[in-house]
């Protein structure tokens, strides 16, 4: 019986042996040609090449992990779209857990110039007017693409036609002439609005909304990130002063990378990065963040967005808002205050809340916070919806798909209290405060859950940021 039950098991050895490898007895291996590049310019093709040894199964199939910075056929030929990192895989067909990956750099072409060579300085309500702009070094033939910082004033086609809805508050705008191949390479200048002629100061029909009337918006509309508008955050938070991830021990790398404008929506990408994460403070996913400090920033009104939040364990998207800056008679965190406008947990699809952090007497943090629950009918947080609060000195209302779903009451906010300091009760919610959107990964917003592989990457869309005021 015993010499029966050895000789089995060798026969069930070399069957199995048989089955993964050729006739000289090693196994299976996908080999990436050394002729493939790390690097690739954007608006370049380059063909990706791998081999498969010790098998006469040769079938290989080419896949990348973010195609909104390259794109890549089944066959290999890999065209670099946007300026950033892509992991390519090849793929054995006959056994998927037989690959390899490389990591490919898409860059800018530095040699890109553009110039607005029509400038217009001033125009009325109602005026329509083109502006014309130059290029040099694109090899590509991607053209121009224009912009404009606040389209709630005025709009501007891909031709170069602006026109003006309003004066608004600043009374200007700042037009932008970019490269669509290398959006960094950019010429801009900026218009002086004043109302119609002959003393008519109408200015239009104006959105409005509960009597709110629009003074900001941000449709992105072209493919640029308006850095007028936004500032891109990055790094793990200590250049800014905060430490431990963000302050909540989030494990994402935020890198301009991976913030991309496409077909009229702002994409947040969430990735996995263990592959680099020797280049990025050992930290193993990155992510993006902006926020309007210095550029957008008001008092009170209706703060609007529409946007559509991934699903996945330990993915935090977030639409919020902090003070421009630390009043003295206030303090740091959470003294000076935090409106989270929209916070969803990815794993939570039918559900999203609202928040105000602030800070007890003593001046400990606390909070007070309002949750909605989508119902049948109403989609879930993949769905876009747009996501609101109307902030006044005496309350915080919370909106979503114009419905009002919680109330937030000066009468449930305080600060800490310094003896001869005299505030109003609205305090710290009477200052000026600019918007952040982002997304986290881990942190201790969902129990410091990560995500599944599987849910990699992840991306937030975000279509329009709007400001009202009465």
């Amino acid at each position: 019986m015993k010499n029966k039950f050895s000789k089995s098991i060798v026969a069930l050895l070399a069957l199995s042996m048989m089955s993964g490898c050729n006739e000289s007895g090693k196994n299976p291996e996908l080999i990436i040609d050394t002729s493939c590049p790390t690097t690739v310019e954007c608006g370049k093709e380059v063909q990706l090449l791998a081999k498969m040894e010790n098998t006469k199964e040769k079938g290989i199939v080419w896949s990348v992990d973010d195609d909104l910075i390259a794109t890549v056929t089944e066959d290999g030929k890999l065209s670099a779209l946007r300026k950033g990192h892509v992991l390519a895989k090849a793929t054995s067909v006959y056994d998927p857990d037989i690959h390899k990956e490389i990591d490919i750099e898409v860059k800018k072409n530095t040699l890109i110039a553009v110039e607005i060579t029509n400038k217009v300085s001033s125009m009325k309500v109602g005026e329509t007017k083109k502006f014309s702009a130059s290029i040099n070094g694109d090899n590509t033939n991607s053209g121009i693409g224009w912009q404009v910082n606040n389209e709630a004033l005025a709009t501007i086609d891909q031709d170069g036609n602006l026109t003006v809805h309003q004066i608004g508050i600043e009374k200007k705008v700042i037009v932008t002439a970019f490269s669509k191949i290398n959006p960094d390479a950019f010429a801009e200048c900026e218009v002086t609005l004043s109302p119609k002629d002959n003393g008519d100061k109408s200015e239009g029909n104006i959105e409005e909304i509960n009597g709110y009337k629009l003074i900001f918006e941000d449709n992105f509309s072209s493919e640029r990130l308006n850095k007028n508008n936004w500032d891109v955050m990055i790094g793990d938070g200590a250049a800014y002063g905060v430490g431990n991830g963000w302050g909540n021990e989030e494990k994402q790398y935020y890198a301009e990378d991976n913030l991309k404008v496409v077909d009229g929506n702002l994409i947040i990408t969430a990735k996995d990065e263990t592959h680099r994460k020797e280049v990025l403070r050992n930290m193993e996913y990155t992510s993006g963040r902006i926020r309007s400090r210095a550029k957008v920033a008001y008092t009170y009104g209706r703060i609007e967005a529409r946007i559509s939040c991934p699903y996945g364990s330990g993915i935090w998207p977030a639409f919020w808002m902090l003070p421009e800056t630390t009043d003295s008679d206030y303090g740091g965190w959470p003294n000076s205050g935090e409106i989270d406008i929209m916070e969803v947990k990815g794993r939570q699809k039918r559900q999203m809340f609202g928040t105000l952090h602030f800070a007890k007497e003593d001046g400990t943090h606390t909070y007070e916070n309002v949750t909605k629950f989508f119902e049948t009918g109403e989609g879930d947080i993949k769905d876009f919806h747009d996501y609101a609060v109307e902030w006044d000195e005496n309350e915080i209302r919370f909106y979503a798909d114009g419905k009002l779903y919680g109330t937030i009451t000066s009468s449930q906010w305080s600060m800490k209290k310094e003896p001869g300091k005299n505030r109003p009760s609205s305090a710290p919610f009477d200052k000026k405060f600019h918007i952040l959107i982002n997304m986290a990964v881990g942190g201790n917003f969902d129990g410091y859950r990560l995500p599944d592989l599987e849910d990699l990457p992840a991306r937030m869309q975000i279509d329009y940021v709007k400001w009202y005021q009465k």
